[in-house]
């Protein structure tokens, strides 16, 4: 018996002679002389043209370069000279991409917005703030959103105002503004600013009528919103919501906003931001004393936080880019009854009570 482990190793073929693939066969002599010795060789063959001589260019001659884009990204298009006895469309608007947005969400964003449940700036995109708006939706009217269906969309549109869109004609008042060059960060540079307005005329037509500036944008491609009489596309918002408020929640969770009229019932819902780590928003029962329209904001580093080296108390004027009233175009939330007064007309203001929790 043999033992294991002893075995002789098992004979194996011996490796191949190397052999370098790189290099060129040698010529085969016995052929070249065969070729040689046939009757013709190396005459034209009727029928068969001959080779044109090549013009090799001398190494210094630099070639004709076609230039083409650094990044050949989706879309990118080369386009060649036009033809002759052709003449440019004028009137042809191209498709102007929109980052994602579509009309269709856009229309659920104006129905939403029209029944109190706001979705937050209208920009034609899907996001957090649309998908509560669109829970509190059946809690307003008592029916769900069919968000799927384009032609129940279309039917509630008519039935609550018309149309999702509608055009506007810029006024030389819209022009006049008064506008601000920029909006500073450093709160000591705020501090200096008389009022926190517009820094455009798009800025503020977006604010106007609910919309991303963006959005507003990319709707009037290359239009001019600083000339009185131009004609823009924007989104119709409908009539205002009305109501007398009775009760306010600030819900933390939700980063929510609602407003309840006299018998209970929902009036109108808003998406914000309430407090922070650095400035909590105090949690209970409160009562509402006044209502700023238009308020301003003190910046006291010994209470709240220290923004920059900002160490002393600072006062940072009103204005709709201030820091209390930060919405519109920036989806940034209002105080409750600075908001009330954008949103709801005097009818529905809140009273002197009110509840956050």
């Amino acid at each position: 018996m043999r033992e294991l482990g002893r075995e002789p190793f098992p004979s194996v073929d011996p490796l191949p002679e190397y052999r370098d693939y790189r290099a060129l066969p040698a010529p085969d002599d016995r052929e070249s002389e065969f070729a040689r010795e046939q009757p013709g060789y190396g005459q034209p063959r009727p029928g068969v043209p001959e080779r044109e001589q090549v013009e090799r260019a001398p190494l210094d001659r630099s070639p004709s370069i076609v230039t083409v884009p650094d990044s050949q990204q989706p879309g990118t298009t080369i386009e060649g000279p036009p033809q002759q006895g052709t003449i440019p469309d004028v009137t042809e608007q191209p498709e102007i991409a929109r980052s994602g947005a579509t009309e269709e969400i856009a229309k659920i964003q104006v129905l939403l917005d029209r029944v109190g449940a706001s979705p937050g700036v209208i920009d034609g995109r899907i996001g957090d703030n649309v998908n509560k708006a669109i829970a509190a939706y059946r809690e307003l009217t008592g029916e769900t959103l069919r968000t799927y269906d384009v032609d129940y969309v279309e039917a509630q549109l008519q039935a609550t105002g018309g149309d999702a869109f509608t055009t506007y004609e810029i006024t030389s008042v819209d022009v006049a503004g008064p506008f601000v060059a920029s909006i500073p960060t450093d709160y000591a540079e705020k501090a200096q600013m008389e009022r926190m307005g517009f820094v455009s005329v798009a800025e503020m037509l977006a604010e106007r009528f609910h919309m991303d500036e963006k959005y507003l944008r990319a709707l009037n491609p290359g239009v001019a919103f600083d000339r009185p009489g131009t004609i823009i596309k924007v989104v119709n918002t409908g009539k205002l919501r009305t109501g007398t408020v009775t009760r306010i929640i600030a819900d933390k969770g939700k980063r929510q906003v609602r407003a309840y009229g006299e018998d209970g019932s929902l009036i109108a819902i808003y998406p914000s931001t309430i407090g922070s780590a650095a400035t909590p928003s105090p949690t209970g029962t409160h009562s509402v004393e006044r209502i700023a329209t238009d308020p301003e904001y003190t910046y006291n580093p010994k209470i709240n936080f220290q923004q920059g080296n900002n160490t002393s108390v600072l006062r940072i004027p009103p204005g709709p880019n201030g820091r209390w009233a930060r919405s519109g175009s920036r989806c940034r939330s209002r105080p409750m009854g600075s908001m009330a007064r954008r949103t709801l007309p005097r009818s529905a203001r809140p009273n002197r009570t009110a509840a956050s929790a």
